[in-house]
């Protein structure tokens, strides 16, 4: 899976820079506007954005005029081609929610790992090792259009070390993305190989 991988360092001196880190309305907006392919991912992560898209994406576009926004960008293009039984470290920031009643409700703290464990079992790997990092309540606006108002997500960062079994399923999932939120940073399947 051959795509491209951006790494954003907004300027937090700037109240846009600043923003840009929180409202991840405005981050889907920009990353959809740089890359007009309709599957990017996104993650938020301290002090940057990094972004996933399959073209590469063309940011002085987005910020033409606005270029005191970043401090930093830099894009690189990966290909990707796992192996069967080839380790791979990974990172995904997701949506633990599950269906009660017709809504999503956020997965209690004592369940999160057994869900997390059964979202990656139809990656195509096996995991060896899962760590809940975060776990937390996000507010998201939902743009101007709406007034501004938000939405409240369930946002768990979960990392570890997967194993590859069946490798085309495990592209579809890099590619795609897992989990429900996509458009607001979750679901994005980062992963390294282990060496």
């Amino acid at each position: 899976m051959k795509c491209f991988y951006s790494k954003l360092v907004p300027n937090e001196k700037t109240y846009i820079g600043r923003r840009l880190l929180v409202d991840r309305y405005r981050i889907h907006e920009c990353v959809s506007a740089a890359a007009e392919e309709g599957r990017e991912l996104f993650r938020v992560e301290p002090g940057q954005i990094l972004v996933q898209s399959a073209v590469k994406p063309d940011w002085a576009r987005v910020f033409q005029g606005h270029e005191y926004v970043l401090r930093d960008v830099q894009v690189k293009q990966l290909d990707i081609s796992p192996q069967v039984g080839q380790r791979f470290m990974f990172k995904a920031e997701m949506n633990p929610v599950r269906q009660l009643d017709g809504k999503r409700q956020p997965i209690p703290d004592g369940e999160l790992e057994a869900w997390m464990r059964r979202k990656l079992q139809g990656t195509g790997a096996i995991v060896e090792k899962l760590h809940i990092e975060d776990y937390r309540t996000l507010e998201v606006s939902r743009g101007p259009r709406r007034g501004n108002s938000y939405m409240t997500f369930a946002a768990g960062l979960f990392s570890g070390v997967l194993s590859v079994d069946r490798p085309d399923v495990l592209e579809q999932c890099l590619a795609h993305g897992i989990g429900h939120g996509k458009a607001f940073g979750f679901g994005m399947l980062s992963v390294a190989p282990i060496r």
